[in-house]
């Protein structure tokens, strides 16, 4: 409460020195506390302010925090449409501002959101987008988290292969950097695998390797789940004794944090345990507290569905709207680009028909210029052998007279010949 007194004097000091960063800080400072103490009533004034703050001052960057902020509550809500609505509207406003480590940091957000929904397709797209970055600007710590993340989303699918391929990348890099949290997680998720193959010797050899490695000071959640884990594992294995100490611990633990989805699982498991054990009255008892707290559950699960159709609707009416403005857009630029497109055209028509008429001159006078050519060639052809033909019929008319000649010279006279004919 003091150090929430502390953050309000110095939002007052900053407000005083107008020190917008301190302002900024403060706020989200508060922000990150009301939210780890799920006091999400308490930071609508502070995130409706704080909106107003960071738009006045144009800081898209840390606008987008916020939006991601508003996200996490709305999942911790169980409102996961309204929780992606804003995860999308704080990607829109760090695309343009480069922001990589915010922006992976949402695609990891989004993808939680879709193993938390079971969609684990979308769960391993949103976790891929954010490994690539994170590998890009080389934030190892950060890359083992989504490597973790990828292998949870592939379990969820059951996809196992994967689901494992990706859990021991994350153990090489957390084995290396000697974090010990971080390989308890990769090695309770390759557990999970075996368990859910029903190969429970395997699942409990990893659920206890992780469970070496924490305790409920390093991390609480971890170190609550891994103790209902071993139960669970146990049982299967009819360890009975070693099962119920097991759950016993889980009960305490998550009756101190009002963990209730684990709580379901303790008295479900302790009410077969004492059922084994003959022991029909804790037997009773645990049952009546497992209906108990599922019925509580669905009440809750209905309420929170009932508020995400109410905020899937009307985000679908806000996408209609938004929709119709984008068709009339789309319908002017359509006939821009339509009235473009025709004066393109006609343009191009005009230049082919052009370029067509020219190629088809040219062609006509290289036509004609060869048809000239072969005409004089075919003229100089023709009064060669004019030419030559009248040579040879002068030849020919030489050699006859020649010969006309010779024949009067060898042959008599007709004088002679009539002379003679007379005698």
């Amino acid at each position: 409460m003091f150090h929430l007194k502390t953050l309000q004097k110095a939002i007052k000091l900053s407000k005083t020195l107008n020190h917008y960063n301190g302002i900024k800080n403060s706020y989200f400072t508060i922000l990150n506390i009301n939210f780890l103490k799920v006091m999400h009533y308490k930071n609508k004034f502070y995130i409706d302010t704080l909106r107003e703050i960071l738009i006045k001052n144009n800081d898209t960057v840390a606008l987008a925090n916020l939006y991601k902020i508003e996200g996490n509550i709305f999942i911790k809500q169980g409102l996961n449409t309204k929780a992606a609505e804003y995860y999308h509207k704080a990607i829109s406003l760090i695309d343009k501002s480069n922001n990589d480590k915010i922006l992976a940091s949402i695609y990891n957000a989004l993808g939680i959101l879709y193993i938390n929904t079971k969609d684990y397709k979308k769960a391993v797209y949103y976790h891929k987008k954010a490994l690539i970055i994170r590998d890009k600007i080389n934030d190892t710590l950060k890359v083992s988290h989504s490597y973790l993340n990828i292998g949870e989303s592939y379990l969820v699918g059951n996809i196992y292969d994967s689901a494992k391929y990706f859990y021991s990348k994350a153990l090489q890099i957390q084995t290396l950097q000697k974090n010990k949290v971080g390989q308890s997680y990769s090695y309770e998720g390759i557990g999970q695998i075996y368990y859910k193959k029903n190969q429970f010797n395997e699942a409990l050899q990893y659920f206890t390797r992780a469970n070496n490695l924490v305790d409920s000071a390093s991390d609480f959640f971890q170190f609550n789940l891994l103790q209902l884990d071993l139960a669970k594992t146990h049982l299967k294995l009819n360890n009975i004794q070693n099962a119920f100490d097991y759950y016993k611990i889980t009960e305490k633990n998550s009756l101190n944090k009002s963990d209730a989805v684990v709580l379901s699982d303790v008295y479900y498991g302790l009410y077969n345990i004492y059922a084994l054990k003959n022991d029909f009255k804790n037997a009773l008892s645990y049952q009546e507290k497992y209906h108990a707290l599922k019925d509580s559950m669905l009440n809750e699960s209905n309420h929170r569905k009932i508020i995400n159709l109410e905020s899937e609707h009307a985000l679908a009416q806000e996408k209609k709207k938004d929709n119709l403005k984008t068709k009339n857009l789309i319908k002017k630029i359509e006939i821009n680009k339509t009235q473009q497109r025709n004066k393109i055209y006609i343009t191009g028509i005009v230049l082919i028909i052009v370029i067509v008429c020219c190629i088809i001159l040219f062609k006509h006078n290289k036509l004609s210029e060869k048809q000239n050519q072969l005409i004089e060639k075919q003229n100089i052809s023709i009064k060669n052998k004019t030419n030559l033909i009248s040579e040879k019929q002068k030849e020919i008319i030489e050699s006859i007279n020649y010969s006309k000649r010779i024949q009067q010279a060898l042959l008599p006279s007709n004088k002679y010949i009539k002379e003679k004919l007379n005698l």
